[in-house]
């Protein structure tokens, strides 16, 4: 879900520019709001993505399998943790962004249209 909400938030991006794509994900966020099980919508929605040459689909994996990690912006190995997050609004998938400044505006949650809420790491 988190994957999800992530591309639905790029404006330009497949799943608000391609007309196929924009349709599952549509199907996908009213079965989810509705509280249905959307899995095999999402593993239409994965194989869509990966078939239209849009790496990595829905999945956190590379293709080749492995995972994928990175270190958070602003971490190091022998910083200062990150303090606050920016989480999804309805605890339902693993979204996180840090955030950008006290004044502005959290991102907005395209599954749930509500802004992402802080949340403190400690």
């Amino acid at each position: 879900m988190g994957q999800l909400c992530a591309r639905l938030a790029d404006r330009a991006g497949p799943l608000v520019t391609d007309p196929q794509l924009a349709a599952v994900s549509e199907r996908v966020l009213d079965m989810v709001r509705s509280g249905q099980d959307a899995a095999a919508e999402l593993d239409l929605l994965d194989d869509l993505l990966l078939r239209a040459g849009y790496v990595g689909g829905l999945g956190a994996y590379r293709s080749d399998g492995g995972p994928v990690f990175s270190m958070l912006p602003g971490a190091s190995a022998g910083g200062h943790p990150v303090l606050e997050a920016l989480v999804c609004p309805a605890d339902r998938c693993p979204r996180v962004e840090l955030p950008r400044g006290a004044r502005e505006d959290p991102p907005v949650c395209a599954v749930w249209g509500r802004a992402l809420r802080r949340d403190r790491i400690a």
